[in-house]
Formats: structure tokens, sequence, C-alpha cells
């Protein structure tokens, strides 16, 4: 067998292609914690904890969020602390006028009304399925 023949059928990657390499993987290490984190929230936040986020907020307190609910003060405590948790933020904080949304509470709302009204006009179309043809 001649010298040739027995060469490695590939050749081994240049510096740019090491280097690209290295720059994907570091890339990589730094997309997986922020895709675990996602994965970690997403099964704790729910649409009644969300409901319950909005109520405590149009109402001002959790006791007349509790009583619009029909449910307990302490369920409706939980209930925040859970989300509060799941986020890593404060979602709520207590002022001379009650209860008001922090600058994060307020995003969750924003997104959470918009939850709410994509499910309401998803029932109203299964409900009237006529409209459906002309969507």
């Amino acid at each position: 067998m001649s010298a040739e023949s027995m060469q490695p059928p590939y050749r081994f990657p240049t510096k740019s292609v090491m280097l690209l390499f290295d720059e994907v993987i570091s890339t990589l290490v730094w997309i997986k914690p922020m895709t675990d984190e996602i994965g970690r929230i997403e099964p704790r936040i729910g649409l009644h904890d969300l409901r319950v986020l909005m109520v405590v907020v149009e109402a001002g307190s959790m006791g007349k969020a509790a009583r619009l609910l029909a449910t307990s003060q302490p369920a409706v405590s939980r209930s925040i602390g859970e989300l509060e948790h799941a986020l890593g933020v404060r979602l709520l904080d207590l002022s001379a006028r009650g209860i008001e949304p922090t600058p994060y509470g307020r995003a969750l709302l924003k997104r959470g009304t918009a939850v709410f009204d994509e499910l309401q006009q998803s029932i109203k179309d299964i409900r009237f399925p006529v409209q459906l043809s002309a969507i």
C-alpha cells in the first residue's frame, strides 16, 4: 500500500472552522439555560393564575378579588405568590390606593389581557360556526 492510500479520507478542520465551531458551542451553552428557564416557568403559569392577577388589580385588594372570584383570600394570595415565584419577580405592590401592579405586573397584565381576548374570540367562533367561513 502506498502512503497516499493510508491517509484518512477527511481533512482536519482549519483554524477558522474551529473558531466558528467554538463560537457556535458557546452560543448554544448560553441559549440552553434560557430555554431551560422558559421550560421551568411555562407549566407553572396558567390561565387561572392570570385571571386572578387581573381581578386583584381590577378590585384593588386581595379580599375584594376573592369575593369576586368566589374563593378565599388565602387562595388568591397563594395564586399570586405562585406566579411571582415562577417568574422570579414581584407583580404587585401595596400602595395607599390599594394593590397596584409593578412594571412586571403591568407587562404580564398587558399580555394576559390579550390572551383572554383571544380566548373569548375563539369561544365565540366555536359557538357561532357560521362566522368561521368568513375567516
